[in-house]
């Protein structure tokens, strides 16, 4: 068996300790210093619907309810989307989720939003992911290469933390 020289004991633990802790600054520094994001086409996080009679029910399972709301225009600045569906947990309003098709309307999205939010955090250089360190949402923008689709999501931080929690 191979002994490992006493160095190695402690200068490996100090660099990955070192290394998580730069990549915990990076994602940190990715929020940037933009507005804060209190809500949604006029939905604050964390309050219940203001009039369910806009919104039409597309699922429930527990605790969580997923919506569309009636006629409203499918667009995110000038880039069409399929779909918008907004999410509740216990009635609080957590989560937004828009579905679009094409790496074209990837790559714009992907420039709205760093326009808005700043530089994202992009972990895999060749996957199509961005992730934004917001206050008080986290915000993910992929897109499926093979399925030819995409998806931007809206996270509430303490709802979502709640809902981990459970």
């Amino acid at each position: 068996m191979r002994s490992v020289p006493k160095c190695w004991m402690v200068l490996y633990p100090t660099g990955v300790l070192g290394v998580l802790v730069f990549c915990m600054a990076i994602f940190a520094c990715s929020a940037s210093s933009v507005e804060r994001t209190d809500a949604f086409r006029d939905l604050k996080w964390g309050k219940p619907l203001d009039d369910p009679a806009r919104y039409e029910l597309l699922a429930q399972e527990g605790d969580l309810k997923f919506y569309k709301k009636k006629n409203e225009e499918l667009k995110v600045e000038d880039v069409a989307v399929e779909s918008l569906v907004y999410g509740f947990h216990k009635d609080r309003f957590y989560n937004v989720m828009i579905y679009f098709k094409s790496l074209e309307n990837y790559n714009r999205l992907r420039d709205v939003l760093t326009q808005q939010y700043g530089r994202p955090l992009e972990p895999d250089q060749g996957a199509k992911k961005c992730f934004w360190n917001l206050d008080p949402v986290n915000l993910l923008l992929d897109y499926a290469e093979g399925a030819g689709s995409g998806r931007i999501s809206y996270f509430y931080k303490p709802i979502q933390t709640e809902i981990e929690m459970n």
